[in-house]
């Protein structure tokens, strides 16, 4: 047992299999306690003793110290000197003038329309007598005191007459004519003059003329 002991103090062991085998071991040495010498027990208690010890622990090593931490440069460096500032360059010839574009054409302006042909002299037509107006009444003012007839076909675009009515009664002015229109209306048809009514007659064509004036309607 002795010899056993000894072979298992010399084998490197984790402490954890010495507590198993020291358990083994003292399962074994109880039994011998009855038939052999006590004084060998203790020994071997030692023994066990021995062999559960805890190995010392190293010490922990020295901490190094930090090492010193720079200062902080805040020089700045050189500032470059300013380079020179080119001379100015020379002035480029004049271009050359550009020919002149073509003229343009003459417009054409629209001729304007004859001007109303003043009266040279007003036709007199007796108080008692009516009449119908002809070509030669053109540019005219008729003084009548009767009815006023406007002929058809006889006057062309542009002709006007004037009609004075000097009888203190209305007279008539009666349409001869396709269309005798008063002015700023679509009325047509025979028109009547007031007393002392003046009208005139612009005739847009041979069958239509326009009347309008004081007195008219």
């Amino acid at each position: 047992m002795l010899g056993q002991l000894a072979i298992l103090e010399a084998a490197v062991l984790d402490i954890p299999d010495l507590l198993v085998l020291q358990a083994a071991i003292l399962d074994q040495l109880v039994p011998l306690q009855a038939t052999q010498d006590h004084a060998v027990i203790p020994d071997q208690l030692v023994i066990l003793d021995q062999l559960a010890a805890t190995g010392y622990t190293g010490s922990i090593g020295y901490t190094g110290s930090v090492g010193y931490t720079g200062s902080a440069s805040t020089a700045s460096g050189f500032v470059g000197s300013a380079g020179y500032i080119g001379s100015v360059g020379s002035t480029g010839t004049t271009g050359f003038v550009g020919s002149y574009g073509y003229i343009g054409s003459t417009g054409i302006g629209y001729s304007g329309s004859l001007g109303y042909i003043g009266s040279a002299a007003s036709n007199s037509v007796p108080a008692s007598t009516s009449t119908t107006l002809s070509l030669t009444d053109n540019g005219k003012c008729v003084v009548a005191s009767g009815t006023i007839t406007v002929p058809n076909a006889v006057f062309s675009q542009g002709n006007v007459v004037s009609i004075y009515n000097v009888s203190t009664a209305s007279i008539a002015i009666a349409s001869g004519i396709n269309t005798l229109r008063l002015a700023g209306t679509a009325s047509t048809g025979t028109r009547t003059l007031a007393a002392y009514g003046l009208c005139t007659i612009w005739f847009n064509s041979g069958s239509e003329g326009i009347a309008s004036g004081a007195g008219l309607s």
